[in-house]
């Protein structure tokens, strides 16, 4: 059975001036401690979750009159596992790097993929993005090669699986409760605040179920970002406004550390 990978080696971005450390996804430091190619540095590994999109024809409603029949769409989300690997070059001449990858699932047998980066220039970065095409499966790192022309430079053996932490959703599911929870408490508790404010109510129910989406990987941050700015304006006890503004932050890095870039941690899921 083929395994579909997504080839991104060469769409990446050279010369990234942002740290690694500020890069969104989570910065997967125990391999690259492990990894030692005298050719090249590798900056960085950060896990995430690749999102694709695609609108799916739900059919017709035999209901409407023939006039106003029309299709109904549905927008179908999947998550993969993926990694982006950043590169410098420390040679003098371009180099290709080649990483071997084995690909292993429950439901998919043991296939080899390579993945190539071409034409890497003298001191310059770049990025390899690595997609699997396949959910639940497990992708290990089998060996680094360093070709230049025809010529193999190194190749350094790792044969270790790629890092990625797979309690998002755990940690997604209790920050939302404990926005629930935080907000249902401080609502009903009387401290000189009427027990019937709407505006709070509608804060409340707004990050509960912001927090509570983000676990099924509907991330609009934005509206997240309004609530913090405004619901110290409209929160008057001490105990909300903190609780607001420490669940927020926690639900942006639990957005942050799953997507693979600004723009796509800016942009909800549900936006096409």
């Amino acid at each position: 059975m083929p395994v579909n990978l997504i080839p991104m080696a060469n769409s990446s971005i050279k010369g990234s001036r942002i740290p690694a450390r500020f890069l969104p996804g989570k910065n997967e430091s125990g391999l690259l401690d492990k990894l030692n190619v005298p050719q090249i540095d590798i900056t960085y590994i950060r896990s995430y979750l690749h999102r694709t999109k695609a609108w799916r024809v739900e059919g017709y409603y035999p209901s409407r009159p023939s006039s106003k029949k029309a299709k109904e769409y549905r927008l179908n989300i999947n998550g993969f596992k993926a990694w982006k690997i950043g590169f410098k070059n420390k040679q003098q001449t371009p180099v290709d790097i080649t990483l071997h990858f084995r690909i292993q699932g429950k439901y998919v047998p043991g296939y080899d993929y390579k993945q190539t980066y071409s034409n890497l220039l003298p001191d310059m970065e770049a990025e390899m993005v690595v997609v699997p095409g396949l959910k639940m499966v497990r992708v290990r790192l089998d060996k680094v090669e360093v070709h230049t022309g025809s010529n193999l430079l190194s190749s350094t053996e790792v044969r270790t699986f790629m890092p990625y932490w797979n309690g998002n959703f755990v940690f997604s599911f209790i920050t939302a409760c404990l926005l629930g929870v935080s907000f249902l408490f401080c609502h009903t508790y009387k401290q000189g605040i009427p027990v019937h404010n709407s505006t709070t109510n509608w804060i409340a129910i707004l990050g509960f179920y912001l927090a509570f989406w983000e676990a099924f990987n509907i991330t609009p941050v934005i509206i997240m970002l309004l609530a913090l700015l405004v619901g110290p304006f409209f929160l008057h006890d001490q105990v909300q406004k903190i609780a607001l503004m420490v669940l927020g932050c926690f639900y942006l890095w639990a957005v942050w550390r799953k997507r693979s870039s600004i723009k796509d941690f800016l942009i909800g899921a549900f936006i096409h």
